[in-house]
């Protein structure tokens, strides 16, 4: 009976510990690693590794540090915000951005402010 509770108890604990770890995984972080870089051949920004090995391609006239797993980034006078595996969150249609605060972004577009969040929905509307 006891040897029935204590494996009962380990299975319960083994598929805890499964769930959680395929919940970090979902969870994913940029590399600390992962920092603006200038290629001054082409002119532009893009992300590269401590090593200067270019792990996003420099196709940006300007770039901001990673925070909260997301940049924002510029391509002439638009700005736009990306994630660390470069995927576009935000499309480069704003005029300014500024840094992510607690998952939240101000975005100016056509002169009036409004607040994005994460994922680039609206929280407040461009007034």
């Amino acid at each position: 009976m006891i040897l029935k509770k204590k494996l009962s108890f380990l299975s319960l604990v083994l598929i805890l510990c499964t769930a959680f770890q395929a919940q970090a995984q979902l969870i994913k972080s940029c590399p600390d690693e992962l920092v603006p870089r200038y290629d001054k051949d082409k002119r532009m920004w893009g992300y590269s590794d401590l090593f200067g090995i270019m792990l996003l391609e420099p196709i940006y006239t300007k770039v901001s540090p990673f925070r909260q797993n997301l940049a924002v980034v510029q391509k002439g006078d638009l700005s736009g915000v990306i994630n660390c595996d470069g995927m576009v969150i935000l499309p480069l249609q704003y005029e300014k951005l500024t840094d992510y605060r607690n998952g939240k972004i101000w975005a100016l577009k056509g002169g009036l402010w409004g607040l994005l969040d994460e994922k680039g929905r609206t929280v407040l509307p461009h007034q």
